[in-house]
């Protein structure tokens, strides 16, 4: 009886000897205090991981890149009677992907992390590669979230936009900034948006492209809340002559210095009669009336 008496109180002096020793472990691990000659703690959480861009250019949803003031934008206004917006938007090609600028002068910006892209305030854009004929397996529709910075993007197969899973270093990105104010804000006026398009994404390099067909939307929603409450504006069907949404060839192109579209100049000839010359146009600062 005492060998087994002694054998409970040996067990039960080591039982307490361990935890003993766990709390004082546990005690000297939450303790931040470093020893003399440890390294300074340097650990950051990562970043969200963006595809390799042109350094050329810094993307942080500021349209004011030197690149940029060459470049042809293409201008339109969405109306009504409480209302006028007005978007600048132009693309063009660089040495790794396609970027793609928004200028939106809108006062009433909801978003909601809660909603899809497609039911917040934004830019929907469908793009498709040189030569497409048809949506089917070829066009993409991409929403631009401005302060979310959320890009989500549909693939056309089966007769309807489907979500695509795409790799993190084919994946478009975009960073945005409120015009006035952060983006909803009550004083501001607008935001802008620059993003990035690798041309993995589209599954081609950049010797396969001299341009890109690229239809853009408007997205307008009210509130903050109400989800199926909100303006979808094409403006390649409101405002393009020529037109055809299932034909991406008839869309706005874009090729390494923006908008391409042309230039009526009227000249007047020996004889008081006036001719017309049509060039390439790329001004500095110009606008495209409706190329």
């Amino acid at each position: 009886m005492k060998n087994k008496k002694l054998l409970r109180l040996l067990t039960v002096g080591c039982i307490a000897a361990t935890l003993t020793g766990a709390t004082l472990a546990f005690a000297a691990c939450s303790n931040d205090t470093y020893l003399e000659g440890d390294p300074p703690y340097k650990f950051e959480n990562p970043s969200d991981y963006i595809p390799e861009y042109d350094s050329s250019v810094n993307i942080d949803g500021n349209l004011n890149e030197d690149v940029y003031s060459s470049l042809k934008w293409l201008e339109r206004e969405y109306s009504d009677s409480n209302v006028t917006i007005s978007v600048k938007a132009t693309a063009f090609l660089g040495e790794k992907g396609i970027f793609l600028l928004f200028d939106v002068d809108d006062p009433d910006v909801y978003v909601n992390p809660d909603r899809s892209g497609s039911w917040n305030s934004g830019i929907e854009l469908y793009i498709a590669k040189p030569g497409v004929e048809a949506l089917e397996g070829e066009a993409w529709e991409i929403d631009f979230t401005p302060g979310l910075d959320v890009v989500s993007t549909r693939l056309r197969l089966g007769g309807v936009f489907q979500n695509m899973y795409t790799a993190k270093d084919e994946a478009p990105f975009m960073r945005s900034q409120g015009k006035g104010g952060k983006v909803g804000a009550d004083d501001a006026t607008g935001y802008t948006i620059e993003a990035f398009l690798p041309y993995a994404f589209l599954g081609v390099e950049k010797a396969d492209l001299s341009y890109v067909n690229v239809n853009t939307a408007l997205i307008r929603t009210f509130n903050y809340e109400d989800p199926k409450n909100r303006l979808w504006y094409n403006f390649g069907h409101e405002t393009k002559d020529g037109y055809n949404w299932g034909k991406p060839e008839t869309w706005w192109k874009f090729d390494e210095n923006g908008l391409i579209c042309y230039t009526v100049t009227p000249e007047t000839v020996g004889n008081g009669t006036i001719s017309a010359m049509t060039s390439r146009s790329r001004p500095t600062k110009g606008i495209a009336s409706n190329p």
